[in-house]
């Protein structure tokens, strides 16, 4: 693991810094993507803030698991996650990319107002104004968190998931307080 964060450090290092700010629901935050490599990463967001690694809980798998993950910030507003997890250990859908040694992007995240959408979605923008957008958005009203979600549903697992997080149960005129993209989740969870 140490030498993936060393890539990481190294990769972006020599990058040059490339201002962007889009979302690309299901793919992208600010030119970091779902399931890219460490130094792709690095080469797209340039020098890095801060990288911690750690375990976190991964409250998102049916059975529960504690999963290695590095977190890396670069821009102001965004926090970039990579996971690695072993093909075949029952952790998750098959096709998950990424391994222990080779860590893929898992999650992305901001509260920053200046990331948004070619349609203009933001933090700060109303749950109306996303659903006019995205009309496929899913607003689940029986569920533990309080968001509105865009994925493909995939053998019992949503792909490429983009949130739109509000502070309550989203209603039309909830405000999007943040925004996040996992590259999967259990439908479960839902």
């Amino acid at each position: 693991m140490a030498a993936a964060v060393a890539a990481l450090a190294g990769a972006a290092g020599a990058a040059t810094v490339r201002s962007t700010y889009r979302i690309v629901p299901g793919v992208s935050i600010g030119g970091a993507k779902l399931n890219a490599s460490i130094a792709s990463t690095g080469h797209a967001l340039g020098k890095v803030r801060s990288i911690s690694r750690g375990l976190i809980n991964c409250p998102m798998f049916p059975r529960g698991a504690v999963c290695p993950v590095y977190t890396y910030r670069s821009r102001p507003g965004l926090t970039v996650q990579f996971q690695g997890i072993p093909k075949g250990s029952g952790i998750g859908p098959s096709w998950q990319q990424g391994t222990p040694k080779h860590p893929v992007v898992s999650y992305l995240y901001t509260k920053s107002s200046r990331y948004r959408t070619s349609s203009g979605i933001a933090v700060g923008s109303t749950i109306k104004e996303v659903l006019a957008a995205y009309p496929s958005l899913v607003c689940p009203t029986n569920s533990p968190y309080d968001l509105c979600y865009l994925a493909k549903t995939r053998g019992g697992w949503l792909e490429n998931e983009t949130d739109f997080n509000t502070n309550g149960v989203p209603s039309p005129t909830s405000v999007v307080t943040s925004i996040d993209m996992q590259s999967w989740n259990c439908a479960c969870n839902y």
